[in-house]
């Protein structure tokens, strides 16, 4: 089910209560917004899911969201505010795009639980399996002798089909 995203405050609000840091991606409070967040200081808090977030008139919502909105003055609705590097906390502007909730899926990394440590690798066997998810549905890519030949298969499969989104730019 898609997420509905709280629509955000209006640009002229976040521009009265924060400045911005474009080279380290940061909103400063222009003035004390409460005890945690005094003038001057970063807002937000690092949640657990890695994507740091913060209060704006009682609602809570994610800086990288702000941010889009404080500098392009747009609210991105249902869109996904993805961060090219990969990094939920490095919120400059040049490393934020605009994309749906499967071009963010896309620009994952590896599974923590992944035993080969490389994203779409599996071992099957003695053999190594490489797969991808394309539009819903995964894509066996073939079995390979190495790690290295399945990560090969897995790279060029996601740049032909994930394009910009791909994980291994």
């Amino acid at each position: 089910m898609a997420r509905a995203y709280k629509a955000l405050p209006p640009a002229s609000e976040l521009w009265e209560r924060f400045e911005y840091k474009p080279l380290t991606g940061e909103l400063i409070a222009r003035f004390t917004l409460n005890s945690r967040c005094p003038k001057g200081k970063s807002v937000g808090a690092l949640e657990r899911d890695g994507y740091r977030k913060t209060s704006v008139g009682g609602m809570y919502f994610p800086v990288s969201r702000l941010i889009w909105r404080w500098v392009t003055g747009e609210d991105p609705g249902d869109l996904r505010v993805d961060h090219k590097n990969r990094d939920r906390d490095f919120n400059a502007f040049h490393n934020l795009r605009l994309g749906t909730a499967r071009d963010n899926r896309n620009n994952t990394g590896a599974s923590p639980r992944s035993k080969t440590g490389v994203k779409g690798v599996s071992l099957d066997g003695k053999k190594y399996r490489a797969q991808i998810c394309h539009k819903g549905k995964r894509q066996t890519l073939g079995y390979f002798e190495t790690v290295n030949e399945a990560r090969a298969a897995y790279e060029k499969a996601s740049l032909e089909l994930h394009g910009e989104f791909s994980s291994v730019r």
